[in-house]
C-alpha cells in the first residue's frame, strides 16, 4: 500500500471519528481536554506524541504538492509545531486553551469533518 493512501485513510478516518465523537459527546470531550491542558505532565505527553506523529509523517512523506498528498505533509508540519509548542511553552498553551474553550467548538468540528472526509475519500479512491 502506498504511504500517501495509508496516511490519508488513517488520518481521514481518525478525524471523522473524532468529529463524530465531538458531535455526540462534546461535553465529555471538552472536560477531558480541560483536564489534559491543566496537567503539565499530560500536556507534555500529548506534545511528545504529536511531535513523534508529525515527524513520522514529515520524514516518510515529504510531498509538497497542491493536493491531498500535500495536505498530509502540511498536517505533519502542524503536528510538529503543536508538539513543540506544548513541550516548550506549556503556560502559553494553557492560556490559549482557556480562551478557546470559551468559544464554540463547531468550527473545529466542521474543519475536522471536512478534512477527514476529503482525506478518507482521497485515500480510498487513490489507485497509485
Amino acid at each position: 500500500m502506498d504511504v500517501s493512501s495509508f496516511l490519508a485513510k488513517l488520518i481521514g478516518i481518525y478525524f471523522i471519528l473524532i468529529a463524530i465523537l465531538w458531535l455526540f459527546r462534546s461535553r465529555q470531550i471538552s472536560d477531558a481536554i480541560k483536564e489534559i491542558v491543566k496537567s503539565k505532565g499530560l500536556l507534555a505527553i500529548s506534545g511528545e506524541f504529536s511531535l513523534i506523529f508529525g515527524l513520522v509523517i514529515l520524514l516518510d512523506h515529504p510531498v509538497w504538492e497542491w493536493n491531498w498528498r500535500g495536505l498530509l505533509t502540511l498536517l505533519g508540519c502542524f503536528f510538529i509545531v503543536r508538539g513543540v509548542l506544548r513541550l516548550a511553552f506549556p503556560l502559553q498553551v494553557q492560556r490559549i486553551f482557556s480562551h478557546i474553550q470559551k468559544e464554540t467548538w463547531w468550527p473545529l468540528f466542521l474543519v475536522l469533518l471536512v478534512i477527514g472526509a476529503y482525506l478518507a475519500y482521497s485515500g480510498f479512491a487513490y489507485s497509485g
